[in-house]
């Protein structure tokens, strides 16, 4: 016996990205049929198999067991045990998005979001939900960093700010290929959007937004030029430059990072703006 395990140590199972165990796809199959509420009546077991019919495997409906729940657990089994790993976190994702068609007990609320967390966590999936979006982040600070912006982002009327780092959350966890490079762009972007409502000129960048800031609150010279270093980009009429999205190759950490950290951002520029009168809803 290993002295580690003498000690009552057990390795420690690496996160799931890219591939899927059979303790995480059973897990994540006894969370689909809590989630799709199994034990509810066979018309609404039936009416969820059509809509997941119709709007997921985009089969003909007439197709669907009718009658007990029975044949149609085994009906969406016999489809899921052939699903590559990336069908399975896609049919979670989209009936998580569309549990309150599909279900008699759950809607797409936090607690429902929470429960599929749980569970990802406990099997070392390299994936959790953030705004309802399937992404490769499981670090809790990363996300509530995301979530903060968006959160932030909708209270200030900032409806651009919350659509890019949605879909910068989506390109990110795009499956089975991810869209790196896109989803860095995306996140740019909403540091871009939120810099022109603060500056009010659509020119104006993130330099104009920062000089403005600094006119009416307190922004250190030095943090100042540092988010200029980091976040420095240009527009033109080709779009978003930065030296991240001119490199040849757009990795995973590349994109996490800018997607983290413009987040990270957002959360900086909206409260100090508000904070100044320089952010009013449209």
């Amino acid at each position: 016996m290993k002295f580690s395990e003498r000690l009552g140590i057990t390795s420690v199972i690496p996160l799931q990205i890219g591939s899927m165990n059979e303790a995480l796809r059973v897990s994540t199959w006894n969370l689909l049929l809590t989630i799709i509420n199994i034990e509810g009546s066979d018309g609404a077991w039936q009416y969820s198999l059509k809509h997941r019919a119709e709007h997921f495997f985009k089969l003909p409906t007439d197709g669907v067991p009718k009658c007990i729940s029975l044949r149609g657990k085994e009906w969406l089994r016999n489809r899921y045990q052939a699903f590559q790993w990336y069908e399975v976190y896609n049919l979670l994702g989209f009936i998580t998005q569309n549990a309150k068609f599909i279900s008699d007990t759950y809607d797409t609320s936090s607690k429902i979001l929470k429960l599929a967390n749980d569970v990802l966590a406990r099997e070392r999936s390299g994936y959790r939900f953030i705004n309802g979006q399937l992404a490769p982040i499981t670090n809790e600070i990363e996300m509530k960093s995301i979530e903060d912006a968006v959160a932030a982002a909708k209270r200030a009327g900032l409806g651009g700010v919350v659509e890019h780092l949605q879909t910068s959350v989506q390109l990110l966890g795009k499956r089975p290929e991810p869209d790196y490079r896109n989803s860095t762009k995306e996140a740019i972007s909403a540091v871009e959007s939120a810099a022109k409502r603060i500056s009010g000129v659509e020119s104006g960048g993130l330099d104009a937004a920062l000089k403005k800031l600094g006119s009416v609150s307190e922004l250190h010279p030095a943090l100042k030029d540092g988010f200029l270093k980091l976040y420095g980009y240009s527009s033109d009429e080709d779009g978003i430059r930065h030296a991240i999205l001119e490199e040849a190759k757009v990795g995973f950490d590349e994109a996490k990072f800018m997607l983290v950290s413009c987040s990270a951002f957002v959360n900086f520029l909206i409260p100090k703006a508000e904070s100044a009168g320089l952010l009013k809803k449209a």
